[in-house]
């Protein structure tokens, strides 16, 4: 095969070995998209795109296949590329690509759709060359270079189509092509190889700077849609020592950073559902980087479950809130009700989202938690009014516990019936209140206290 994946101590590996170039055409794309689903299967939280060669990353498009082709399946080519590519940031793990040879053309758009890039040192060539004969780089390479370098550094990168220079190799010859450097880090290995983390510029008497590529994520400077100011990876870096989100039976509060990310993987859910959400999506929606996401919380799952029981807990707290302070039973339900349809577009995006992920956990095993934590928060929160409206007198139930789930899925099946209708939003106060008399009828409330008594219909006041 000419890519395989593999896991090395929690550390996917995806390895193009595709002598003498590693060139790729349609199977081998159609193997790295196998590899990528492979390792994102697994749930590593990082992996390492490498290569075979100690020469080559990846020269790109196998060349001589284009002339075999006819121009349609070429053209079929390239976007089914686009579409492999793309899974690097759709994928949970971060994707870091370990360069230690040539990476040319579409063998450098491989390492920019990468998460991180990390380059070792030696005398190979990064960039595009086929801008030298005329030709625009075909998977995206003309916009992802300025994201993580800068557009000095991805200028000089791609050399203009009118020189005849050959491709520059590390670092840019040009003095005006060189950003300020990162940081120096420890040196990191690999399988096969040793490769020196990014350091700061070197001045030599004899020769021109050399510089290390920058440590900036690919996507992590970027202008936050909301504020419109710089997400950088400083700023990203506020609050990371405090609380990850580790499990789900963390019982520690959230920072203010994992409480944003969370209100974006809400709005993200609503707006396109769970099953076409990416942690990328999530990340684009916050205005930070991938890897900040996998940071708090670890992967996909996890990012699930923690939104449900966000949202599930904000309810509940609303609903506490409400009913608080109040004596009669009857009241207490209708409280209940109030707390729960809020709005029409309020309880549009959260049911949206809580069917969609009851559906995914029905669907998806690694996802039956879901299921528990929505038992455990909605039917644990119904049991406790029934049990205390039990106590006062005000409810004639004899199962808490299977009242709860009855009330549950009375709610439930409002809603849902709801959702249903054209026109939603003038219908939210009708079912709302069909939903109050059902329960105070399923919770015997009508038959304690005088505003539930009022509610009788005529011919069953009469009845023995």
């Amino acid at each position: 095969m000419s890519v395989t994946a593999s896991v090395e101590d929690r550390v996917g590996w995806i390895t193009l070995d595709r002598p003498p170039a590693n060139s790729y055409d349609p199977a081998f794309l159609e193997e790295l998209d196998a590899a990528i689903g492979e390792v994102a299967d697994i749930g590593v939280a990082v992996a390492v795109v490498r290569s075979a060669s100690p020469k080559f990353f990846s020269a790109g498009a196998d060349v001589k296949g284009f002339l075999r082709r006819s121009a349609t399946d070429n053209l079929a080519m390239v976007r089914r590329a686009h579409q492999v590519l793309d899974r690097f940031a759709a994928e949970a793990p971060v994707f870091i690509a370990a360069i230690g040879g040539h990476a040319l053309g579409g063998g450098y758009e491989i390492a920019l759709a990468c998460d991180l890039r990390v380059a070792a040192e030696g005398g190979y060539r990064i960039g595009l060359p086929e801008v030298t004969l005329g030709l625009l780089p075909g998977t995206g390479g003309t916009s992802p270079p300025t994201r993580p370098t800068g557009s000095g550094w991805s200028t000089a990168w791609s050399p203009p189509a009118t020189s005849s220079a050959p491709s520059p190799s590390w670092p840019p010859a040009s003095p005006s092509a060189r950003r300020s450097p990162s940081p120096p880090s420890s040196a990191r290995s690999t399988t096969g190889w040793t490769v020196r983390s990014p350091t700061a510029c070197r001045q030599s008497s004899s020769s021109s700077p050399r510089c290390s590529p920058p440590r900036t994520p690919a996507r992590a400077w970027r202008r936050s849609p909301r504020s419109g100011r710089p997400s950088t990876p400083a700023a990203e870096e506020d609050g990371m020592a405090r609380t990850q989100v580790k499990d789900l039976d963390d019982q520690v509060e959230l920072s203010p950073r994992a409480q944003a990310l969370l209100r974006s993987a809400y709005r993200v859910i609503t707006r396109q559902g769970s099953h076409r959400l990416s942690l990328q999506d999530v990340a684009d929606e916050a205005g930070v980087s991938k890897g900040m996401v996998l940071y708090y919380f670890k992967t996909k799952e996890n990012l699930f479950l923690t939104t449900m029981r966000y949202a599930l807990e904000r309810t509940g707290a609303r609903i506490r809130e409400r009913i608080a302070g109040v004596d009669d039973p009857h009241q207490v339900i209708a409280a209940l009700i109030d707390a729960i349809f809020i709005d029409p577009e309020r309880n549009r995006d959260f049911f949206l989202l809580y069917i969609d992920l009851m559906e995914h956990a029905a669907r998806v095993p690694s996802f039956s938690r879901l299921s528990t934590l929505a038992t455990e928060i909605i039917n644990g929160l119904y049991e406790e009014v029934i049990r205390d409206g039990v106590a006062r007198g005000g409810l004639a139930v004899d199962d808490p516990v299977a009242a709860a789930a009855a009330m549950r899925a009375q709610i439930d099946g409002t809603f849902l019936a709801w959702l249903l209708e054209a026109d939603w939003k003038a219908s939210h106060a009708r079912y709302k209140a069909q939903c109050l008399q059902s329960l105070l009828r399923l919770l015997g409330a009508q038959q304690a206290g005088g505003a539930a008594r009022a509610t009788r219909r005529p011919k069953e006041s009469k009845r023995p």
